[in-house]
């Protein structure tokens, strides 16, 4: 994960990923699993992709 706000992350995949696309995410150290929807793809080089994803209310909740 490069950042994340109140709102969504930006993290780095090795996989490209469509606008919509729902994925799971959980965090390290936390009970926490939710699925999240896919804002943008961004491509940064051969096989590496920058993906902003999109936190519903429920994770917001458990976010410091």
């Amino acid at each position: 994960m490069e950042n994340m706000s109140s709102r969504g992350l930006r993290a780095i995949t090795k996989k490209i990923w469509l606008p919509g696309a729902r994925l799971l995410v959980s965090f390290a150290g936390d009970n926490v699993a939710e699925e999240t929807s896919v804002v943008y793809c961004q491509r940064l080089g051969i096989k590496k992709f920058a993906v902003g994803l999109a936190l519903s209310a429920k994770v917001h909740q458990h976010l410091p």
